[in-house]
């Protein structure tokens, strides 16, 4: 699977519910949900890694992110909405063993 864009993934997945947050060596980018809900969902991106993001990290992503890496993939790309993100959320369980924390 070929890397990507690093730029492109930053400004896809914000369009898409995750907020930045600039740390030192890291941006950290936090899901919330459609409805605004704060979610434990985050992953990152280092300030100094080059313009593409290779595809040993795409797969770290995707698993921080709670997908595939071949739906993290289209989901960096528009391919996947955010709605429909969150029905992977919700068919994976992942909303409803967020709600018992």
């Amino acid at each position: 699977m070929p890397s990507l864009k690093k730029d492109m993934v930053v400004r896809n997945l914000t369009k898409k519910g995750f907020s930045q947050d600039k740390k030192r060596d890291h941006l950290y980018l936090t899901y919330e949900t459609i409805e605004g809900k704060k979610t434990a969902i985050r992953t990152k991106v280092s300030h100094g890694s080059k313009s593409d993001i290779t595809t040993g990290l795409v797969s770290a992503m995707a698993r921080q992110c709670q997908l595939t890496t071949q739906c993290f993939k289209e989901f960096a790309e528009c391919k996947l909405s955010q709605h429909q993100y969150e029905q992977i959320l919700v068919a994976s369980g992942y909303f409803s063993n967020m709600n018992k924390s």
